[in-house]
């Protein structure tokens, strides 16, 4: 119920859309990219690689802070220029790494493995992100670290998950992309806990 009161009164609808949307329509892109790069050789391959990271962490720095945008709470809210601007190099570079290992892999260990990357840039950029969030000392907040590893857990499960479903347990090269996608969606939801 705490949930469903926090979507509805506190936040603007419309900016909650957008945000599914630009998940929706970034997390496309990302794996199309990847597909590309599945298919290159050599330099060209590299290219559409960091295309492809450049649209993963992209897409989840939009949808993150538009989202954000979307939450009204009843207190002034500012950002910290700085580690929002590192916020989007963290994904970039963390997601970038998780799919070259993903579309290197020639074991399924690596799949998971390079998901769980993925998994780890989506963590990492949020928990950057909201480090940027500038609020009144009095409703200072802190991270909840654990739930950023239980968050990582989650990731490497789903890759597994992923992979097994996609692939009937083989390794192929069309399970890549789907094993980094199934990274996106357990971090998203997790939140930060109030100091005591």
């Amino acid at each position: 119920m705490r949930v469903y009161l926090c979507i509805t009164q506190e936040h603007d609808l419309r900016f909650v859309l957008i945000a599914a949307l630009i998940c929706l329509f970034g997390t496309y892109t990302a794996l199309s990219v990847l597909h590309r790069a599945m298919a290159a050789e050599g330099r060209a391959q590299l290219g559409w690689l960091g295309a492809s990271a450049i649209a993963t962490g992209g897409g989840i720095w939009s949808t993150h802070f538009v989202a954000m945008l979307a939450y009204q709470p009843s207190l002034p809210t500012g950002y910290d220029f700085e580690l929002t601007a590192l916020s989007i190099v963290v994904a970039i570079l963390v997601c970038g790494l998780g799919l070259a290992v993903a579309l290197a892999a020639h074991r399924p260990a690596q799949l998971w493995f390079g998901g769980g990357m993925v998994g780890l840039g989506v963590g990492s950029m949020h928990y950057t992100g909201m480090a940027a969030l500038r609020v009144p000392v009095s409703s200072a907040t802190t991270l909840a670290w654990w739930r950023f590893l239980s968050c990582s857990a989650l990731d490497l499960a789903a890759s597994r998950f992923a992979w097994r479903s996609s692939t009937g347990g083989r390794l192929s090269a069309r399970s890549a992309p789907r094993c980094s996608q199934s990274a996106y969606v357990p971090c998203t939801s997790l939140r930060w806990g109030r100091s005591s």
